[in-house]
């Protein structure tokens, strides 16, 4: 073979491949842009109050692939206690709950028949909470309460039932118990006996023990489970009627905004270091605005600066006209990141109400839509007439959650 015969078959083999490659890459293309224009998040918060047993977990991870969502928030911490085997906090006290730890694990349950139907599962803490009160009974006109008589590193022993007339007594858990300090103030600084809007006892932000704590806390999530994400609610202040504690009072609020955006940044940059892949969202205020303002919740900021991968607003509303005014709120392009519009389906509505809220949704091209909640549309594990007419507006019956993890 001469030179030129060489030089001529190595040229057009080289032209071959190339050609190839060429092809191939035009039809990768061509199938991510397709996946693109049909991905979609269709997200279903599930609460920890929706399950009570292994059989449960299935039957909901069923149910939410069958009725075409393909992300579930799953509901792991509520008020400093778990539904997972953890070194940190002690297990939830759920009435009714089926097979304590170590029996069986929540979590683990969820991650393995969410994994049958392709389903992601994200686990859902709410974040600053730290503790609850809680009305066990009315007899007679009296409030019955939970207390203690003897509670030893937080872990409740002998406990008891009383009664007192038209009184509040806090249930003691283990970081109200523990660290009463790393909660926050009540309106006349003293320690905050609850909150009245949702009986929650909130942990200060600004503190840098609750930050460390809450940071092992994620961590052993991360390092411990084979989660897709983590979803924080709960990610902010109380609000104007509970105070932070007295030295972050006196700092302002710009000083308090940032403890939370700080706190943010170290998860977020530590996660991705270990898991590209993972994808940590949260749950905010409806109205951008207003959680920045009053909740001290810069979501934006959080979208911006690229230290978070997804925000799900909570545009709970039954008014259309309001939804639109919240989501005009979120509406910017923020580079990689995304913003998914959280709906609540409303017992004894029309279902043309989620329908149309969902169309918005879509028309302002928002990634996707999560659905508030598993229970609503599913009370008993058995489907409504919302959940079967909420199957035929979300087609096809599959689609990719975006590829949203690498910024």
């Amino acid at each position: 073979m001469s030179r030129w015969q060489f030089i001529f078959r190595a040229t057009l083999l080289f032209a071959i491949l190339f050609s190839e490659i060429f092809l191939m890459a035009v039809e990768t293309e061509g199938r991510l842009k397709q996946i693109s224009e049909t991905a979609e998040i269709r997200a279903l918060w599930v609460t920890r109050w929706d399950y009570r047993s292994p059989e449960d977990v299935q039957r909901i991870m069923d149910n939410a692939a069958k009725f075409n969502f393909n992300m579930v928030l799953f509901q792991v911490r509520g008020d400093g206690t778990v539904l997972y085997p953890s070194a940190i906090e002690p297990w939830v006290d759920v009435p009714g709950l089926k097979g304590k730890y170590p029996t069986w694990d929540p979590l683990q349950t969820a991650i393995s028949a969410a994994r049958k139907h392709k389903l992601q599962l994200h686990a859902w803490i709410n974040l600053y909470v730290g503790g609850s009160t809680s009305k066990i009974a009315t007899n007679r006109g009296k409030l019955s309460y939970l207390t203690s008589v003897n509670c030893q590193n937080g872990f409740l022993e002998n406990s008891r039932t009383v009664s007192r007339s038209l009184e509040i007594l806090n249930t003691p858990i283990s970081l109200w118990q523990s660290h009463p300090e790393w909660f926050c103030l009540d309106e006349d600084g003293k320690p905050q006996p609850w909150a009245e809007s949702s009986n929650y006892l909130w942990l200060e932000p600004a503190s840098q023990d609750v930050q460390d704590h809450l940071y092992k806390l994620v961590m052993e999530l991360v390092q411990n489970y084979n989660l897709d994400g983590i979803h924080f609610d709960y990610f902010r202040y109380p609000g104007p009627f509970v105070n932070g504690t007295k030295s972050s009072k006196q700092s302002g609020d710009a000083y308090r905004r940032e403890q939370i955006n700080n706190w943010l940044r170290r998860i977020y940059l530590v996660v991705k270091s270990q898991k590209p892949d993972f994808i940590i969202s949260a749950a905010v205020i409806g109205d951008y605005y207003l959680g920045n303002r009053v909740y001290l919740q810069d979501s934006h900021r959080w979208l911006t600066e690229g230290i978070i991968d997804i925000i799900f607003p909570m545009t709970y509303t039954p008014s259309n006209q309001l939804l639109r005014h919240w989501l005009r709120s979120h509406k910017q392009v923020f580079h990689n990141r995304y913003v998914c519009p959280g709906l609540m389906v409303y017992r004894n509505s029309a279902f043309g109400k989620i329908a149309a809220q969902i169309t918005e949704v879509r028309k302002n091209n928002f990634v996707g839509y999560a659905i508030f909640s598993y229970q609503r549309l599913f009370p008993n594990q058995l489907p409504t007439e919302q959940a079967l007419m909420l199957k035929e507006i979300s087609q096809p019956d599959f689609v990719p959650v975006p590829n949203i993890s690498r910024p």
